[in-house]
């Protein structure tokens, strides 16, 4: 991690001050502060007049820049959040600043950075998304005393947590049109390392590689696990590239068990963590803007890692695909031509090296389909005695998978030197098994090569198993056999960078899967992704293990280990008060004027401690079932209803409407207003197929769609919001209800998630994916 520098350190050495950035705005993210809350509009207001004071000295310093404090913009979206059919017409609350280029050639050319400043109702948001708005506040700050060629756009976006409303906004602005990349910046977990984890943006990728930043971290398995589902998140990265702008996600990746808890706070970060994106992001963008023209491209797929967080790697797909198909060629050459050293006859060398491959390759796929098995029935009996182990023991987990494909290894590798014609074929070539393994890594090239044709790039490392494995081989035929530089140069050749590839996978994937299985995430998966690296790494060991020989003995104790390695698994705590507490999903339902509300949970392991929470009322009521996601859904009702629509509610909103009917069609209008709530909606329950037409908060009509909802975001508590829906005067009126979403509960306006909050105990956090802490339905509608 980079040290975090003061102001003075940054300027001399035209850096980021990200100790600065840390003091200065991180420490205004001390509470909730989600897109239907009053917080809201406090961080708002703040982030307005940072800009304005911004915009003076851009003034000072003859730099062109304007700022958008109130958008007046509306956007209409179909997200199905809370149901199906599900339409939002939303207020925006963006804050834009533009400061334009000073280069005639380059000005147009746009580039927007963007940061969410909204966050869930149960956290206070720091890392997702304090810390990126902090950064893109001193992006502002540093770019009104360095003039960029090309025009930078900042956008600081509301509503992404309700569906990603203030990035479809931003689409539909003026000011959107010019923008030819954006850089997003996210976070979820706690702070650590920023990750590059999503881009079709070539070019950008390539300038942050070669910016010269001290510290750079990234992987495209965030482009394949998003592609394929695998992670229950989205970004705005989502809606630029919609709109045809390339782009990079950045984020904060880990630990995720604090991502959308009060956990997400200031005591969980450090410094160091905000100079690393703002480090990541200044350099990109900087380099961007030194590099002249930009390419006009929509979608340029790129393939990109780091080597020990220092170095980039980035490949479009073309060369990615010509690089692995070169290798498939050359290496299998590169190996018959050191048989042909040997034996200078193509014929006879080529026969030799048929065979011997033939023969290597199939005493290893023995041992890889053996390691295989061992590690589906390990990983299936720990999943079975201990589930949930991975949540805060991933590295005993690790271990145990390791010790499971070693002993599978060692275990068939005694079988097959105990069967007489496998016994031979080893005795008579000792490095057979190396033969074996270069056939091996060639498949599995082969794979990545078909992969990277489906656009997936998930196995960018298989040739480094088949390049390096290679190269062993020609170290073990080239070198003489005595001198004792050969083994040592050939191990380390085959194993270096391998296995340091390997070693960041299963640490990426500790850090960022882990604590995904308390949401509903199969923890089969993530025993998955981390017997992959694990399976390669023993595998590559083959030829080294027979070589030392022993192999009865090293197999005895490595089952102890392994056994004692289960043990520890088994004793393991699952969760802990310190980074890996146990999640608990909160959402309350109340009919308003009715005597209690109901509350559902969902956990993947936390009923008895919701039990031991409830009083004796609440229990009476209490019961699970399981989910589609095999969560255990518990339901509850409580006395404890949501303040602001149980002490006045008639204070609380007003709510009319008219209707009017010809020969052919009923027109329904009506408004309302609501004083504690920025999100309401009609939600149409019955005969809603009828509906010809309908609008709300003066969006849009919709005409040739079903509307099941109507909801609204509008920029001001108690504002009136219009609505309305037309329907064939032969039809059946539609039924439907009035309601409001409710995300306050600090000062004790949700007293059921209050209790609840105060009662966990340290190992356990409550959070709420969205937005919708409590939803308040205040009037059933008959038309």
């Amino acid at each position: 991690m980079p040290r975090p520098l003061g102001d003075a350190e940054a300027k001399a050495i035209d850096g980021f001050a990200g100790l600065h950035t840390f003091n200065t705005y991180v420490s205004q993210f001390h509470t909730p502060h989600p897109g239907n809350s009053h917080e809201n509009g406090r961080i708002r207001s703040w982030i307005a007049s940072l800009l304005g004071d911004f915009q003076s000295q851009a003034q000072t310093n003859h730099i062109h820049m304007e700022v958008i404090a109130n958008d007046t913009a509306k956007t209409g979206v179909q997200i199905n959040w809370f149901t199906d059919n599900e339409y939002w017409f939303c207020d925006s609350r963006n804050v834009l600043a533009k400061i334009h280029g000073s280069d005639p050639e380059f000005g147009e050319q746009t580039i927007l950075l963007n940061a969410h400043f909204d966050s869930v109702p149960t956290s206070n948001g720091v890392t997702d998304n304090g810390i990126s708005v902090a950064v893109l506040l001193e992006l502002v700050r540093y770019y009104v005393q360095h003039p960029p060629k090309h025009t930078i756009l900042f956008l600081f976006n509301n509503l992404e947590e309700g569906g990603l409303i203030g990035a479809e906004t931003m689409a539909t602005h003026p000011w959107f049109n010019p923008v030819k990349a954006f850089i997003n910046l996210e976070g979820a977990g706690a702070g650590g390392r920023a990750l590059l984890f999503r881009s079709n943006y070539h070019f950008g990728v390539k300038q942050l590689a070669s910016s010269g930043v001290s510290f750079v971290h990234g992987s495209p398995m965030g482009n394949d696990m998003l592609k394929r589902g695998w992670l229950r998140s989205d970004t705005d990265y989502s809606v630029f590239s919609k709109h045809q702008v390339p782009g990079m996600d950045i984020a904060f990746y880990g630990p995720r068990s604090h991502y959308h808890t009060p956990r997400d706070s200031i005591a969980y970060i450090k410094p160091s963590a905000v100079q690393y994106m703002g480090d990541v992001a200044l350099h990109a963008v900087r380099s961007m803007d030194q590099a002249g023209a930009w390419p006009e491209v929509e979608d340029d797929p790129v393939i990109y890692y780091d080597i020990l967080g220092r170095i980039m790697i980035t490949l479009s797909f073309p060369a990615f695909q010509f690089y692995n198909i070169l290798v498939l060629v050359t290496a299998p050459l590169v190996c018959l031509y050191m048989v042909y050293r040997e034996h200078p006859d193509v014929r006879q060398a080529l026969r030799i090296f048929t065979k011997d491959t033939c023969r290597g390759l199939l005493l290893v796929l023995f041992i890889l389909l053996a390691t295989i098995l061992g590690l589906v029935l390990g990983s299936t009996l720990l999943l079975t005695l201990y589930p949930l182990v991975t949540y805060s023991n991933a590295g005993l987990v690790v271990f145990y998978l390791f010790f499971t494909a070693w002993c599978s290894m060692l275990g068939m590798l005694l079988v097959l030197r105990s069967q007489p014609w496998t016994s031979a074929w080893l005795k008579e070539k000792p490095d057979i098994l190396l033969c074996g393994m270069n056939g091996l890594w060639w498949l599995f090239l082969v794979m990545a090569t078909w992969s990277g044709s489906q656009g997936l790039s998930a196995l960018y490392f298989a040739i480094y198993f088949a390049v390096f494995g290679t190269l062993a081989s020609v170290i073990y035929h080239s070198m003489d056999a005595s001198s004792k530089a050969r083994m040592p140069l050939m191990f380390s050749v085959q194993f270096l960078l391998p296995y340091i590839l390997m070693v960041q996978l299963i640490t990426m994937s500790m850090i960022s899967l882990r604590h995904s299985t308390v949401d509903g995430s199969p923890e089969a998966t993530v025993y998955g992704f981390f017997a992959l690296p694990i399976l390669l790494i023993v595998m590559s060991m083959l030829f080294w293990v027979q070589k030392a020989g022993h192999l009865g003995i090293l197999l005895d104790k490595s089952v102890l280990i392994l056994g004692v390695v289960l043990l520890a698994c088994m004793l393991a705590h699952r969760f802990d008060d310190g980074m890996s507490p146990n999640k608990i999903s909160f959402h309350e339902q109340y009919n308003a004027s009715a005597p209690t509300s109901q509350v559902t949970l969902r956990t993947a392991y936390g009923v008895d401690t919701i039990r031991s929470i409830l009083d004796a009322d609440e229990l009476a009521t209490f019961h699970c079932n399981t989910d589609n996601d095999g969560l255990a859904e518990c339901k509850y009702n409580t006395t404890r209803r949501p303040v602001y629509a149980t002490l006045a509610p008639e204070k609380e909103y007003t709510f009319d409407m008219t209707k009017s009917c010809d020969n052919d069609t009923c027109t329904v209008r009506g408004s309302y207003s609501v004083q504690h709530s920025l999100i309401c909606r009609i939600h149409l329950e019955e005969h809603f197929d009828q509906v010809q037409s309908a609008w709300i908060n003066d969006g849009p009509k919709l005409t040739n769609t079903t509307v099941q909802a109507l909801i609204s975001y509008t920029d001001g508590f108690g504002k009136p919001v219009p609505w309305g829906f037309t329907y064939p005067a032969s039809a059946p009126p539609p039924l439907g209800q009035f309601s409001c979403f409710y995300d306050e509960w600090v000062n004790g306006e949700l007293p059921s998630f209050l209790a609840l909050h105060n009662g966990m105990p340290m190992d356990t956090v409550l959070l709420v994916r969205g937005e919708g802490l409590s939803l308040v339905h205040y009037q059933s509608l008959t038309f």
